[in-house]
């Protein structure tokens, strides 16, 4: 019951690790560009507000970033649903393709170029690139009939270019 009501949300140990392994903190940017469904969102955002007292909350808060995006709109809808029962954390949803995620404006007075002329750049960018869901055999055997080896590597592409340009955005 409070799970479907959203009080509470459940992930495998495994898929926690990688945020825990970006040593996120509350003045971090964080860039996350395969955010759906939301379960490492929602790490993030926690994260983003770990340690923060309610004394210096709102300065915390506005220092960090969380700009969570993904490819299928569709799929954002839950991200979003996800994030209306998180903290308050400055959190930007965005639907561009990982491979080609733009790099956005950071708004602030460059003295030399003028207001907003350069790239936001981020402190931590997660890549939980689209995969071929071998993983999940374990838990439902039935699809161990459908793996194969074609089926994995016709990801590879897609995810090595969703790794580049995370790292290009760091």
């Amino acid at each position: 019951a409070a799970q479907r009501a959203g009080l509470i949300s459940r992930q495998e140990s495994a898929s926690m690790l990688p945020v825990v392994a970006l040593g996120i903190e509350p003045h971090h940017r964080v860039l996350e560009l395969c955010a759906a469904p939301g379960s490492k969102t929602m790490q993030i955002l926690d994260a983003l507000h770990q340690g923060v007292s309610d004394s210096v909350a709102a300065e915390a808060r506005s220092s960090g970033l969380l700009v969570a995006n993904d490819y299928k709109e569709v799929r954002l809808n839950m991200v979003i649903e996800r994030a209306r029962r998180a903290p308050a954390a400055p959190l930007l949803v965005t639907c561009a393709d990982g491979r080609t995620f733009p790099s956005l404006n950071s708004g602030l007075l460059d003295e030399t170029q003028g207001v907003g002329s350069g790239s936001l750049g981020f402190d931590r960018v997660l890549c939980d690139v689209p995969c071929s869901g071998d993983g999940t055999v374990r838990k439902a055997l039935g699809l161990l009939s459908q793996w194969t080896p074609q089926a994995v590597a016709a990801h590879h592409g897609m995810q090595l270019a969703i790794l580049q340009r995370g790292l290009e955005l760091l």
